[in-house]
């Protein structure tokens, strides 16, 4: 069996629901690039500053459910009292995790917590 050395496909439409405290995500299931396989894992990340590659393990993690297979549609909830500060802006960032351990691209995305609307999402 052949070596999978290709990351699994970017996430490209993150999209971040702030309430005054809380966060709700939503995105389609990316597949892997060599079998379109469901994702191994999700690395979900928040900041109240900017998250890039460089600085993305240093944001906190959010716990994410078992990947769907592709195409589905990924909810996850950051809903924990405390967690986001009313009237400030965060960052967010995904990536996926393939069954081989390479990891996508990631996808930012930033929303102020207590503002109505949907935040914007770039991938990069």
């Amino acid at each position: 069996m052949a070596q999978d050395y290709l990351p699994p496909n970017a996430i490209n439409d993150l999209s971040v629901d702030t309430g005054k405290t809380t966060a709700a995500f939503s995105w389609h299931a990316p597949g892997d690039q060599c079998n379109n396989n469901a994702a191994a894992e999700y690395d979900l990340r928040y900041s109240t500053s900017t998250i890039t590659e460089c600085n993305f393990t240093s944001a906190t993690r959010i716990t994410t459910t078992t990947p769907l297979s592709p195409g589905g549609v990924e909810c996850q909830a950051l809903d924990t009292v405390g967690s986001l500060s009313c009237n400030t802006t965060y960052y967010f960032a995904v990536k996926s995790k393939d069954s081989s351990g390479n990891w996508s691209a990631p996808t930012f995305s930033s929303d102020t917590s207590g503002a109505a609307g949907n935040a914007s999402t770039t991938t990069s």
